[in-house]
């Protein structure tokens, strides 16, 4: 009897140091504008927001039959080694689009895109990084 309390007690307690050592850390949002690099991990790699490839969204106060969606080209940089990678945000009709990515120890998620594109110049987007 006493072996079955002993192998519970280790059962519980190799489960709870498991999933404790495996939990994801959300660093934080980051907003990157259209042509900037932003640096992470203690400059360890750049995130550069490369080009604006769509933004079929639906414009303020207009009545469309779906959102639309952004879609984006970023470069990620790590020792001068540069890796393109597209994002687009998700939407009611494309669920299964890549919204999110991993990256050197990162998952990068595309959280948002600034309002509607007015002004390409001031155009903005949000990344969410959690390290993994």
């Amino acid at each position: 009897m006493k072996s079955i309390a002993y192998l519970g007690i280790c059962c519980f307690f190799g489960l709870f140091m498991a999933c404790e050592n495996n939990k994801p850390v959300v660093v934080e949002d980051y907003e990157i504008c259209l042509g900037e690099t932003k640096s992470f991990d203690d400059g360890e790699f750049d995130i550069t927001f490369a080009e604006l490839l769509e933004d079929s969204r639906c414009p303020p106060e207009a009545v469309c039959f779906w959102e639309g969606r952004a879609h984006v080209k970023l470069l990620f940089t790590k020792s001068e080694i540069g890796t393109d990678i597209e994002l687009v945000t998700e939407n009611s009709i494309n669920k299964d689009s890549m919204s999110m990515t991993v990256y050197d120890n990162y998952q990068v998620e595309f959280v948002a895109a600034a309002p509607f594109p007015i002004d390409m110049e001031s155009y903005c987007i949000t990344l969410s990084l959690i390290e993994l």
